[in-house]
């Protein structure tokens, strides 16, 4: 399956096989070198190295995993030295399959109904796995600058190339090798994470760029609070990231209609026309997804290969085929019953100009009568796919959507209103979208897809019709607001302030600590960005008696103090208090900021508007420096 990844310009890895143990050393617990403040970049697989090992199935589990060791370059921005930290997603397939299953105990009659045996038997092949952010503390370094040969770690510790570092690499060009187990159908990501402090722009980093004028898949940056020092573009686009795909690959549509099917099965066959021999505990067979009508087969070893469609009865898989002529905006390398096709298994590390396109193999269907089209209801975002950043100058929202090109926009789910430009989906339904941090909301940010005619150009508009957006749909997903700065009250679920609260930041992905603090006698508190993690996250607000502690996304957090945030002005996104720094970016120190009152009100976000008037002389609960 091709799936192009888009936050950052990150390694992305979707691979399947069997484990072999030997793994990287792993922390889980979050470091304070993940805070807003840090400098954050990509890692890629180099062009050259590395290797995959598929073995037999180990203590009888078929599972889709694979073990690989992976060459990484990239840099390091930070002016000290930087941690390695991997990403992973949850498992989009799994997501994919539920939902079919869902659909067919509804009572749906969609194709892949006829076929539920097999969705829950690709299920339990899946390995299911929790999103979070991992510390990766051993690697091995395989070069440093030209001519050398051994670097610094630190300005003290020395180590020999090509054997194992420990935690950190240096500043400058990151070249590692990391091994480590991969399940299929998630996205893993390498990041080289640093303190704020950059390098000098002769060691690699550009000047200042307005974000309007970048490109937004090669934003990186490095940043203190409340705004941005420099935004550094790194080369690589995210086409020059590699990903591991699965081999053949494509999509299955309506040959006039263009859009995608589901619920059809593809088969593998040999260049006899027999089912072709797999090696390993996989299949030689695949069932289109809602996820853009996509299908997977493992090729194992070189030879020649044909295709077999089970179309559906309303449909036929014919050469007597007359595509739409907007098909070539959506789909290539059309295959048609009959055609053979050589290919091998594809490499571990394919060159930045590898050929992809010879794995690809789109299927078109002739209707019988009128042409398919995916019904409104399976076109909705995978909530697995779905990750935000906070970038310094800008958010980075990223995921994908089930239909191809599919228009996307954020709506505010307080104010309903549009924030950023509405995009279209790549044709896999891949959609990123910035929004500068200055026009970023305080509120939740619901995804919006809507379908477009596949058959018409793709008109860009940020125009959407909210009345027709059903809010309650359990499909919306969507972005909690990564606030750059926290000021106001702990609050129980009655509305009343918790005195002495002990307020804990945790990780979306992962759920771990990431800080903690104490509210005062009237349950107000702050936190500054030095104490903020740059990924989403969310409170855990405890009483100290023994209760089961609260838990607070930020969106609530903004509207159980929104009364609070008005009366004294301030912007959590952008750390300001009327308009201006609430820390001033020019010495560091805490700007004098004088609130109004002294006393808070009752709470009342689970009944109303809350009426908060509060006050003390300076903001100092959690110092800035």
């Amino acid at each position: 399956m091709k799936r192009t990844l888009f936050f950052l310009t990150v390694l992305s890895v979707f691979l399947f096989a069997t484990p072999l143990f030997t793994t990287a050393k792993q922390v889980d617990a979050p470091s304070s070198i993940m805070d807003q403040g840090s400098t954050r970049t990509c890692l890629h697989v180099a062009e050259k190295g590395g290797y995959k090992n598929i073995n037999s199935p180990a203590n009888g589990k078929e599972k889709l995993i694979l073990n690989a060791t992976l060459n990484l370059d990239g840099k390091c921005i930070s002016s000290s030295s930087c941690e390695i930290w991997l990403h992973n997603s949850e498992n989009t397939n799994i997501e994919d399959n539920e939902k079919m299953l869902k659909k067919c105990d509804a009572g749906a009659t969609n194709n892949f109904c006829n076929n539920t045996e097999k969705i829950e038997e690709e299920i339990q092949s899946e390995v299911n796995k929790d999103p979070k952010w991992t510390q990766i503390t051993n690697f091995t370094i395989l070069s440093s600058k030209p001519g050398q040969t051994n670097i610094t770690l630190n300005g003290v510790e020395e180590a020999v190339l090509g054997e194992a570092t420990g935690d950190t690499v240096p500043p400058g060009d990151v070249n590692i090798q990391v091994s480590d187990e991969y399940a299929a159908h998630v996205d893993w990501s390498y990041y080289a994470v640093g303190d704020g402090q950059v390098l000098p722009t002769e060691t690699g980093a550009g000047g200042a760029t307005p974000i309007e004028e970048q490109n937004p898949s090669q934003q990186l940056g490095s940043f203190n609070e409340p705004v941005p020092t420099i935004d550094i573009n790194q080369e690589g686009l995210k086409e020059d990231c590699v990903t591991f795909y699965w081999d053949p690959y494509g999509r299955v549509f309506d040959s006039q209609s263009l859009e995608p099917m589901s619920g059809v099965k593809v088969t593998l066959l040999d260049d006899q026309g027999q089912p072709a021999i797999i090696d390993g505990p996989f299949k030689n067979y695949d069932f289109t997804k809602l996820d853009n009508g996509i299908y997977n087969i493992l090729v194992s070893k070189e030879a020649d290969y044909q295709l077999m469609v089970d179309s559906p009865l309303s449909h036929l898989f014919t050469s007597a085929v007359n595509l739409h002529p907007n098909f070539s905006n959506i789909y290539s390398n059309i295959y048609l019953p009959g055609d053979i096709f050589h290919e091998a298994p594809i490499p571990i590390n394919p060159t930045k100009d590898f050929d992809y396109s010879k794995y690809l193999h789109d299927i078109p269907l002739v209707s019988k009568g009128e042409p398919y089209f995916v019904p409104e209801e399976d076109v909705f975002v995978l909530k697995s796919t779905v990750m935000s950043a906070d970038m310094g100058s800008f958010v980075n929202f990223k995921g994908r959507v089930t239909f191809p090109k599919a228009k996307v926009c954020l709506v505010g789910k307080e104010s309903k209103k549009v924030f950023g430009n509405c995009v279209n989906a790549d044709k896999y339904g891949n959609f990123l979208i910035n929004i500068n941090k200055n026009k970023s909301p305080q509120e939740y940010l619901y995804i919006i897809a809507e379908k477009i005619k596949l058959t018409e150009p793709v008109i860009k508009s940020n125009n959407i019709d909210i009345s027709k957006i059903n809010f309650g749909d359990e499909n919306l997903t969507g972005y909690e607001p990564i606030l750059n700065y926290v000021e106001g009250y702990a609050y129980d679920e009655t509305g009343q302030p918790i005195p002495n609260a002990k307020i804990t930041v945790k990780l979306k992905d992962g759920n771990e600590n990431f800080y903690t603090t104490t509210a005062d006698t009237t349950g107000y508190f702050t936190i500054y960005g030095k104490n903020l993690p740059f990924p989403e996250y969310y409170f855990e607000v405890n009483d100290n008696k023994g209760s089961t502690p609260r838990v607070l996304t930020t969106s609530d957090f903004v509207k159980t103090n929104k009364s609070f945030l008005v009366n004294q002005s301030l912007n959590l996104m952008n750390s300001t208090k009327n308009n201006q720094p609430i820390i001033n970016p020019a010495t560091g120190e805490l700007n004098q900021i004088v609130r109004t009152s002294n006393k808070p009100l009752k709470s009342t976000f689970l009944k109303g508007e809350l009426t908060n008037r509060i006050s003390v002389d300076i903001l100092s609960v959690d110092p800035p420096n």
